[in-house]
């Protein structure tokens, strides 16, 4: 079972099981959006539902793709994703 609210493991073909997410602090400087305030925007962008739409279908996609260990396509939607979130960040409205 999956929900918006908590994080729930999920299976992963035996080849990928070495992969880790893994956060790296380049800067202690305080953000000039903080991650609150970035996701408030997100609210009043002009895409949001259509970027709320792309994130289920990827999320979805990823998910098949770390079932059936395709280690390129997993590849693929993480970048598309953070080229996304990238695009909605710059274009967002102040």
């Amino acid at each position: 079972d999956e929900s918006e609210y908590y994080a729930s493991p999920i299976e992963v073909h035996k080849d990928l099981s070495h992969l880790h997410d893994t956060i790296v602090v380049v800067s202690s400087a305080e953000k000039s959006v903080s991650s609150t305030a970035g996701h408030e925007r997100m609210g009043d962008h002009a895409f949001a539902q259509a970027r709320f739409e792309q994130a289920k279908k990827n999320f979805a996609r990823m998910k098949d793709a770390l079932r059936a260990g395709d280690m390129l396509e997993v590849g693929k939607l993480t970048e598309n994703e953070a080229w996304s979130l990238h695009a909605m960040m710059m274009t967002a409205p102040d």
